[in-house]
């Protein structure tokens, strides 16, 4: 069966042969799948160096290396829709649920959810802490406590190598001196990649070499000095024990380059020493703008005289704050919608079988694209994309002759010949007829008999109008109908088997059917007094 030539069709054409290939080299595509896992493999190596899980910010990796501009950065794509609730997670042991909800990824109210979890589990990266004092304070009189000590904090990207030591002295009871406040200053390097050796020592790299069988090889080849910063730290007692120990300590921590976001840390005692002189184990909480961190440290020795902890060490976990990506939305757009479309052209020109197939793959393609989105960019991309999905449907539907205008004054009047049949309402068909400022229009009412109604009305300036009542109109209220409008000419009536009536001025006058409105009106002498109401009437 031949088809009219038109540019959707042949489009159509050409979409559904492309499809039919498509699923002939259907067996041939298969045997990429272990290229497709090896890519996924290296896609995940590639992500395993970055804090935030999931990474869907790389454009601003790529832009920006100060942690300020780059949390900037990932705020202005999240377009305003990011979300943090530091009330709902408090500690370590939360939950999951509450995890989520204060860094971000879930949210109280709209967008509801902002991507990463549950989908994908959380992650955390961790950090192992070691302190050994160095100089006693104090004396067998005043107390002994731990005047200056040496840090060490080591993760999987980085370590810290530094001291701290007390400003300021303080006893509330004799005998039971204690550190009041304290200052530290650590050194953070970024360790050498996989593969490489530092040089001298892990703890003091200055180079990172490879090539190397030991740290000592003179055979190694050095590429590069890693990236170094310097911390400070300020800390101060909250409340103090008379035995001469903190129980709760505030901290402070800032780089000296300021391109980290300052951290503010509190500290808590868990559990005193058993002769009741020392803090043997505390946890902390810490909170900046870029993530938040929990620790807990507990005494590994205590002094000599047993009026001080050591040695102790710490384990620390933070989460990075997460924020949505929206330009993820961009790849359902470009990859997902025009598949959406071309299903559209095929379903409106080609057979069935074609149509199903092709439908069930843009449904299947667009809810994977979707779910990335979503995972990525978080729920504001739903609304995002199905506007402009709406927009696309709205478009081929139009173009495709599917959709007509709602409004009888968007649509081309033809005044010849019939012309397409439009869908308006009674009352936008009575603003259109009350526009005639020049005279009003003609009121008329209609005795249906039939079932085929096409009545002209004609305005007193010459403005023709055909409305067409058809079967499923009759025996309604059409003043609340919406009734096809058709245009067949200027200054005519099309009647069939029916009466038709004019009401001029409460008198009702029947029209023979093949009289046009204008020419009767004129002849019973009612130009001017004319009724500006226009009802249908149904017998």
């Amino acid at each position: 069966k031949t088809r009219p030539s038109r540019p959707l069709s042949q489009l159509a054409t050409a979409i559904c042969r492309g499809l039919m290939v498509a699923v002939r080299a259907v067996p041939v595509a298969l045997r990429a799948v272990p290229v497709a896992l090896a890519l996924q493999t290296f896609v995940k190596l590639g992500l395993a160096s970055q804090e935030t899980r999931p990474q869907n910010s790389l454009i601003c990796d790529d832009y920006h290396s100060k942690p300020k501009d780059l949390l900037e950065c990932r705020k202005s794509l999240a377009g305003g829709l990011e979300c943090r609730d530091e009330a709902a997670c408090t500690d370590r042991d939360c939950g999951d649920d509450n995890v989520a909800r204060r860094a971000g990824m879930t949210c109280a109210g709209f967008p509801w959810y902002n991507g990463g979890y549950p989908i994908s589990p959380l992650y955390w990266d961790s950090e192992h802490e070691t302190y050994d004092c160095l100089v006693v304070g104090g004396n067998a009189t005043t107390g002994t406590y731990c005047q200056e000590w040496q840090t060490y904090e080591n993760s999987d990207d980085e370590y810290e190598l530094g001291t701290c030591t007390c400003r300021q002295e303080a006893s509330l009871t004799p005998g039971n001196a204690y550190c009041h406040a304290w200052d530290c200053v650590q050194e953070e390097v970024k360790k050498c990649l996989s593969g490489e050796v530092p040089r001298p020592s892990a703890r003091d790299t200055q180079e990172c070499c490879y090539s190397c069988n030991d740290f000592s090889a003179r055979e190694c080849v050095c590429s590069y000095a890693p990236d170094r910063e310097y911390e400070y730290s300020e800390a101060t007692c909250v409340t103090v024990d008379p035995a001469g120990f903190c129980p709760t300590w505030h901290q402070e921590e800032f780089d000296h380059r300021d391109i980290h976001f300052r951290e503010y840390e509190d500290y808590e005692c868990t559990k005193v020493a058993d002769n009741g002189r020392y803090c043997a184990g505390w946890k902390g909480k810490i909170n900046s703008e870029e993530e938040f961190e929990f620790t807990e440290c507990s005494c590994k020795a205590e002094s000599e005289d047993g009026a001080f902890c050591f040695e102790w060490t710490c384990f620390e976990e933070g989460m990075d704050y997460f924020f949505p990506n929206l330009l993820w939305v961009l790849l359902v757009i470009i990859l997902g919608i025009p598949v959406v479309i071309a299903a559209c052209i095929v379903m409106l020109d080609m057979p069935d079988v074609c149509s199903a197939l092709l439908a069930v793959f843009a449904f299947v393609w667009n809810s994977g694209l979707a779910l990335v989105a979503l995972y990525l960019g978080g729920f504001g991309t739903v609304p995002i994309y199905l506007s402009v999905l709406a927009f696309a449907l709205v478009v081929i539907a139009y173009l495709s002759g599917k959709l007509k205008c709602p409004e009888i004054r968007c649509c081309p009047k033809s005044t010849e010949g019939k012309g397409e049949v439009r869908v308006v309402t009674m009352n936008s068909l009575r603003d259109m007829l009350a526009d005639e400022v020049e005279s009003p229009p003609v009121g008329a009412a209609i005795d249906v008999a039939g079932k085929d109604i096409v009545l002209t009305i004609q305005t007193l300036s010459g403005k023709a109008t055909t409305l067409r009542i058809d079967d499923k109109s009759l025996g309604v209220d059409l003043k609340r109908r919406i009734v096809p409008l058709e245009i067949l000419g200027p200054d005519r009536l099309a009647v069939k088997d029916v009466r038709l009536f004019v009401t001029v001025n409460g008198t009702r006058t029947e029209v023979d059917s093949e009289m046009t409105l204008r020419e009767q009106l004129i002849g019973s002498g009612s130009r001017v007094q004319v009724v500006r109401k226009m009802t249908f009437e149904s017998a």
